[in-house]
This record gives structure tokens, C-alpha cells and sequence, in this order.
């Protein structure tokens, strides 16, 4: 158990309700926010206030990866720099739906610094770095970004064929590259 979350269960009849307590919680609004010169992208972003961005370890760690709920639902993610000294968290449409939120909404973030370097590895990414000791080897050198983002790769694929592509291009990105995604997909793979 994390020492900065408390778990405990409270009996209800035949099941138990778990509550899970945050070490920060703040209230803002859902507001778009552009990423991009070129070609920008829009989001839907929470900012966190400045009182809580002196509470962060942003020296040690650009971007801090939290877990929490926005209005009560799971969150995920890491607290993003916007490069003029804010940070944002992206509200994925998946939360905004689960909880019946829309942009200029004001919602309730509570949240806890997760562990900075863990990375969870998907089961066929496991398996298949098991089965492969010098690209198991490689992987364990890599920074947890590079592994996260090796590991998001393999994990969103849904089809059997889209894992094992995305296994080959893992594979090419740890032999060529330095397990670097970003940079072969810019190659062209």
C-alpha cells in the first residue's frame, strides 16, 4: 500500500465499499487549451492552481504523474507543462462522459503523486520481451517514459494483428532506435 493513500473497507451487508483518500484535492473549470504551432491540437484540460504547483516535484520530474478522480470518476495521467509556468491535466472524453461533464464545467480534482517510475506492462509485451533476453535486456536500460511509452503503444491495439505489428515496431524502436518510438515513427519506421 502506498503510504500516500489510504485504503479501508467498510462492511455493508455482503459487499465492502472501498474510499480512497487523496493528498490533494482543488476544484477548477474544464477549459480547451491548444497545443502546437504548426498544426495545433485542442484539449480539454483542468490547470492547476499555483498554491498546489509549489507542492509538486516538477524540479525533479517535468511532467508528474498522479492518480486521482475527477468528479468522482478515475484519472490517470501525469500534470503536463503549458510553458508559462502552468501545468494542465488532459480530461480524457471517456471521464468527460463518465461524468456527464462538458467544457467551462467546474469539477472536483482529487489526487495523489503516484510513483514516478512505475510502467505497466501489457501481458503480451511481458511475454514477448521474456522471449527475447537481448531486447529484454535493452528495455531494462530505458527510462520509465521510453517504457510507458513502448507499453501504451502495444496496449491500445485491440486486433491480434495490430499487437503483433505494434511488437515488430517495439522491436525495431529497441534494436535502432534506443527505444525510442517518438523518433521511428519519424523515421518512417
Amino acid at each position: 500500500m502506498d503510504a500516500r493513500e489510504l485504503f479501508y473497507a467498510v462492511q455493508r451487508g455482503s459487499h465492502a465499499e472501498y474510499v480512497v483518500f487523496f493528498e490533494h484535492t482543488f476544484e477548477g473549470p474544464i477549459v480547451k487549451h491548444s497545443i502546437g504551432k504548426a498544426r495545433q491540437l485542442h484539449y480539454r484540460v483542468v490547470f492547476l492552481p499555483q498554491e498546489l504547483v509549489q507542492q509538486m516535484p516538477f524540479d525533479e520530474y517535468p511532467r508528474v504523474r498522479i492518480d486521482g478522480e475527477i468528479s468522482d470518476v478515475p484519472v490517470h495521467g501525469a500534470w503536463m507543462p503549458s510553458g508559462d509556468q502552468r501545468y494542465y491535466f488532459m480530461v480524457s472524453p471517456s471521464v468527460l462522459k463518465a461524468a456527464q461533464l462538458s467544457l467551462g464545467d467546474t469539477v472536483e480534482m482529487r489526487f495523489s503523486i503516484a510513483d514516478q517510475d512505475y510502467v505497466e506492462v501489457p501481458d503480451t509485451l511481458a511475454e514477448w520481451l521474456a522471449a527475447h533476453s537481448e531486447a529484454q535486456s535493452i528495455w531494462g536500460q530505458l527510462s520509465p517514459g521510453k517504457q510507458r511509452a513502448l507499453a501504451h503503444h502495444v496496449a491500445n491495439a485491440k486486433r491480434h494483428e495490430t499487437q503483433q505489428r505494434r511488437l515488430a515496431d517495439v522491436s525495431r524502436a529497441l534494436e535502432k532506435y534506443d527505444g525510442d518510438l517518438r523518433t521511428m515513427m519519424r523515421a518512417g519506421k
